[in-house]
C-alpha cells in the first residue's frame, strides 16, 4: 500500500473514527480494528467524482456485525455502513483522506440510539412537531 500513500498521510474522521497520521497508523488504528467488527463486506460506490487533485466517493457497505465495534458484542445482523470519503492526491499519492461514516446509522442497526430518542427522524416519522424559529422586530 505504500506505494498510494505519501509518508505523511493524514486519515482525518469524524467522531468515533479517529485522527490517523502514517500508514501504519491507519492499519493499526482503523483498518484493522474495522475488519475485526465487520465481515463479509460487500462496498457498494454510489458515485465516485474527480476534480483537480481531489477524489470523492460515497456509498455503503453492507456487512455482518462479527465482532466487538464501540463495545457492542457481535450481533452477527447484517447491516448497512454508509460512508463519504475525499482523498487528496499529490505526485500521484494520496496525502489525506477525509472521512464521513455514519457510525449513529451503524449504531441503530445494533440496537443503540446515541440520540436517545431525540433524532429529527421522529419528525419525519410524525411522532413529533419540529420547532420553528421565533422572529424578533428587527432581527435576522
Amino acid at each position: 500500500m505504500d506505494r498510494f500513500f505519501s509518508k505523511s498521510f493524514r486519515w482525518i474522521g469524524n467522531a468515533g473514527c479517529g485522527y490517523k497520521v502514517g500508514l501504519n497508523e491507519f492499519q493499526q488504528n482503523w483498518q484493522r480494528p474495522f475488519q475485526d467488527a465487520f465481515s463479509d463486506k460487500v462496498c457498494v460506490d454510489e458515485a465516485r467524482i474527480t476534480e483537480g487533485e481531489w477524489c470523492s466517493a460515497f456509498g455503503r457497505q453492507e456487512a455482518v456485525h462479527s465482532g466487538d465495534f464501540m463495545g457492542i458484542p457481535a450481533t452477527h445482523k447484517k447491516i448497512e455502513i454508509r460512508y463519504m470519503d475525499f482523498w487528496k492526491v499529490e505526485n500521484g499519492k494520496i496525502t489525506d483522506n477525509w472521512v464521513m461514516v455514519d457510525f449513529p446509522h451503524v449504531l441503530v442497526q445494533l440496537g443503540v440510539d446515541v440520540f436517545n430518542g431525540h433524532g429529527w427522524e421522529a419528525y419525519d416519522r410524525g411522532e413529533k412537531t419540529p420547532p420553528s424559529p421565533t422572529t424578533e422586530t428587527g432581527k435576522d
